[in-house]
């Protein structure tokens, strides 16, 4: 795949990631007319949950290599999860 068939958006608080790939191959022969054309054609989706506080210019994308690689920073816990008596 190239990087202008992927797309990326962020939006209410999940990323989105899709695409489609398009692939013609024709081969021939010219001694014997003999001809072969194979076409692909495939879409894709995904849907990631972000965590809420994470600014939108945390996330960094970067793809190489037909390998696509998406970071954003680790979020730190509030404070240690508190508990409560039962009475």
């Amino acid at each position: 795949m190239n990087k202008e068939d992927v797309n990326i958006e962020i939006n209410d608080g999940r990323l989105n990631i899709f695409g489609e790939k398009k692939e013609e191959k024709t081969e021939g022969k010219e001694g014997d007319k003999f001809y072969r054309m194979e076409r692909r054609y495939g879409s894709f989706r995904r849907s990631i949950e972000v965590p809420k506080n994470l600014k939108e210019t945390d996330i960094k994308a970067n793809f190489k290599n037909g390998l696509l690689e998406i970071t954003f920073p680790k979020m730190q816990a509030d404070s240690a999860p508190k508990r409560i008596q039962l009475s």
